[in-house]
């Protein structure tokens, strides 16, 4: 409760009176309040030297408030904070593992990374409470988040067969088309390189149109590709079976 007192002088030819009025004010506190969340990329599991990357977003959500000063301390179940630990945006200044950040009108994004030295569990929280001067910040923050750091996968390449491994095809056909497929593994890029050989019975130029070096790329996750060996029709009546060998 405050007292102010206000004096009054009378006008002239009219007897001064001093008159005391006391005009009480009720003061209530009006409070600010902070919501924040934690988002971790990559979502899932993580690996071994790859980057990863917290968002904290902080929100002002007090009703008529005055704009709280949050102040965000890191801290790992496991240990000490990693030494490459660091804000990458989000405008605060960092005192040790705490980080002292502007006033939030409305929302303001903090991010945090590190890159994994070791594999295991890593569990941060964020816990965010408000300074001194801001004190009628409510609700101090708890934000926890786990990620798990796993070995690099070894790649496996895989090798390239004929699926199936020999086909039959009448000669009016025009176009032979060939499968080949990719098995035990399709990690990474992979290519192959195919020729058609003199070991069959068909003469090329004249039965067939040959194939020299042609690239067969498979991009990484790929099991398929087609390629295509162009047949000409130049024999009249029966004949023998003639082979391409590729």
């Amino acid at each position: 409760m405050k007292a102010i007192f206000l004096k009054f002088f009378g006008r002239a030819n009219i007897p001064l009176a001093l008159v005391f009025v006391v005009l009480t004010f009720w003061s209530q506190g009006v409070w600010a309040d902070v919501s924040a969340s934690v988002s971790q990329s990559p979502v899932n599991n993580v690996t071994l030297g790859e980057k990863v990357t917290y968002h904290l977003q902080l929100e002002n959500i007090g009703a008529n408030a005055p704009f709280p000063v949050p102040v965000i301390t890191v801290t790992d179940a496991q240990g000490p904070l990693p030494d490459d630990f660091k804000m990458d945006s989000g405008g605060c200044s960092r005192d040790n593992d705490s980080f002292f950040c502007d006033a939030i009108g409305s929302i303001n994004t903090v991010s945090f990374s590190f890159t994994p030295e070791k594999t295991g569990k890593y569990s941060f929280n964020f816990e965010v409470k408000c300074t001194a001067d801001n004190a009628s910040c409510l609700g101090d923050t708890s934000n926890p988040v786990e990620t798990i750091v796993e070995e690099p996968k070894q790649q496996v390449s895989g090798n390239i067969v004929f699926n199936p491994a020999s086909y039959k095809v009448n000669e009016d056909v025009g176009t032979a088309i060939l499968t080949l497929k990719r098995e035990k593994g399709t990690d990474g890029e992979l290519i192959a390189t195919v020729n058609t050989s003199t070991g069959g019975n068909a003469t090329a130029g004249e039965d067939y149109d040959a194939l020299t070096d042609l690239k067969v790329v498979f991009a990484n996750g790929e099991e398929s590709k087609n390629i295509s060996i162009v047949i000409h029709q130049n024999d009249t009546g029966d004949e023998a079976e003639e082979t391409i060998k590729v």
